[in-house]
């Protein structure tokens, strides 16, 4: 990358920086004082293991965070008619259902894993009842990928970076994607994150918190009708 291209990616991220709206600062604040609380707490403190249990502040967050969001879109749907909303109010929910741990509390493994539609452990039927819950949200999740493809120059044009309008709306979605990565890594490869012994349930928790508040914060941003009524 040559000179040139130094200053442009130089003041792309100095744009981006400026394009972050205040409640996302406010979450990654969240994020980053939340952490270094946590983690200063003596390992083996009632606090600790509280904060790092399924039934821990960060976890029951989060799912709040989520199923708060659903609602408002789904709401936003029933107002407006748009199926933008109702496709985000169906995928927040499920996201929602899955922080409290819906994919795992009535089968053997969770719902989510490939594996249990293709061994012979579950009953075929429970499996076919599965699939047909769980495609609604597939089907969202398509509609969303294709309303985001129909707009990709919305989001990809080269001049994005001087686009007032959009410019803060692409900051917390990058944001959000920021987090959503560093959730699954902290989740995935725990092995990379030697300088938090036996604090990796803490941190993930915490992250994922600050995601969904972002996401919560998002929807609540767009301005629905029935919230300026």
């Amino acid at each position: 990358m040559g000179s040139g291209g130094l200053t442009t990616f130089g003041r792309g991220c100095l744009q981006f920086v400026r394009d972050t709206p205040p409640p996302v600062w406010a979450c990654l604040a969240f994020v980053l004082l939340a952490s270094l609380w946590t983690q200063s707490l003596p390992a083996e403190s009632h606090l600790a293991r509280h904060l790092a249990s399924q039934e821990g502040f960060f976890e029951q967050a989060s799912a709040a965070f989520l199923i708060a969001a659903a609602l408002l879109a789904l709401v936003s749907w029933i107002v407006s008619g748009s199926c933008l909303w109702l496709a985000t109010g169906v995928v927040t929910l499920y996201a929602g259902m899955r922080e409290l741990h819906f994919h795992t509390q009535f089968t053997y493994r969770s719902v989510l894993s490939i594996g249990y539609y293709f061994r012979d452990r579950a009953p075929l039927g429970e499996r076919i009842s599965v699939a047909l819950l769980i495609f609604p949200c597939l089907l969202a999740i398509a509609y969303l990928l294709r309303q985001a493809w129909i707009h990709r120059d919305c989001w990809l044009t080269t001049s994005w970076p001087y686009d007032q309008r959009l410019g803060p709306l692409r900051a917390w979605g990058l944001w959000i994607l920021i987090l959503f990565g560093c959730s699954q890594i902290v989740d995935q490869y725990p092995g990379w994150f030697v300088f938090l012994p036996g604090r990796i349930d803490t941190f993930e928790a915490v992250v994922e918190t600050g995601l969904w508040l972002a996401v919560l914060l998002l929807v609540v941003e767009l301005k629905p009708r029935f919230l300026r009524r």
